[in-house]
């Protein structure tokens, strides 16, 4: 079927859903239903929710190695029985729809972005450990990108160093990590942004509001301690370790009122290694927030979509080891 002007087919979105993540045949279905209903693709939103999707499709991918998926259990129903094979093939359409995306990308737009930069490379990355073929050049100008663009603006950078939003510089470190860049000059400046912002909070306040993937502190602080945890220097230990602290309080004492907040309220629990007991604490609500009709929704007075649900999926997966 095509979505969004994406060709999507039902043996791309199983992938959302490998073995690993222990869903009944029938919970896992109504995830399948869910996100191939034409309610999910209506809007021109849809288009850019299929790349996220995809996202989940291919991080699932990895787990195919693991065990046999529930498509491969439910043989039943034999909407949902597909060869390892055919998932592969249309997994590797989804990744070949991320190589044309970002080429194009860097072709029209001078900037790096959280959606393009980062998000290219974490399909990448996930795709060649499961064994596709990815040129490593796809990878190297998403990274040549986010580092172009720092470098040639140093000097602003580090004279603005409180004025800066956390969340773009920590998902661009993010991408920076994800295509192996090793910590250098360039890094301990974006490291050290992010330790004199906002240092007298503790915890990092997000100054952008970009929804969804920009909205919400937890996101802020996800990216920031994750950046940190990479790319901190040996003399940036005791303030890292400062500022974690101060995170951990934070979360401790914050709510999270959206599937967005609980998304990366659980990928920071994983990132500042809270206790096994609290991650499953967060896994546990994160489930029980699923829609009779497979899907999540970003809020809880919004219908079920892709983008929610792919999100919510590959945290689990990712941060949850569900």
């Amino acid at each position: 079927m095509a979505v969004g002007g994406i060709e999507l087919e039902l043996s791309n979105l199983i992938l959302l859903c490998p073995h690993s993540f222990a869903l009944s045949s029938t919970r896992a279905t109504n995830i399948l239903s869910f996100l191939t209903s034409p309610i999910v693709w209506r809007s021109e939103v849809g288009k850019i929710i299929a790349k996220f999707v995809r996202i989940g499709i291919v991080v699932g991918s990895v787990s195919i190695n693991a065990g046999p998926s529930f498509a491969q259990e439910d043989t039943d129903n034999p909407q949902v029985i597909a060869s390892e094979k055919s998932i592969r093939a249309a997994a590797s359409r989804s990744i070949n729809l991320f190589k044309r995306s970002s080429v194009r990308y860097l072709k029209e737009r001078k900037c790096p972005s959280c959606h393009h930069q980062t998000m290219s490379l974490m399909v990448f990355k996930t795709a060649r450990r499961a064994g596709f073929k990815i040129d490593n050049l796809e990878s190297k100008r998403q990274v040549e990108r986010v580092s172009g663009f720092y470098n040639t603006r140093r000097a602003r950078f580090e004279s603005e160093v409180v004025k800066l939003p956390i969340t773009p510089v920590g998902y661009h470190l993010w991408s920076l990590d994800l295509g192996g860049h090793q910590p250098d000059d360039l890094t301990k400046v974006m490291t050290t942004a992010l330790l004199k912002n906002q240092n007298e909070l503790g915890h990092w306040k997000r100054r952008d509001y970009r929804p969804p993937a920009s909205a919400t502190s937890f996101t802020s602080n996800y990216v920031a301690i994750r950046a940190l945890n990479r790319y901190g220097t040996t003399e940036q230990k005791e303030q890292i370790a400062i500022r974690a602290a101060a995170v951990r309080n934070w979360i401790d004492e914050t709510s999270a009122h959206d599937t967005e907040d609980q998304v990366f309220r659980l990928r920071l629990a994983y990132e500042l290694k809270l206790p096994p007991e609290k991650r499953k604490e967060f896994v546990e609500r994160l489930k029980k927030e699923q829609h009779a009709s497979g899907g999540w929704s970003q809020k809880p007075d919004m219908q079920p979509d892709a983008y929610a649900t792919g999100t919510v999926l590959v945290a689990l997966h990712e941060a949850g080891h569900v």
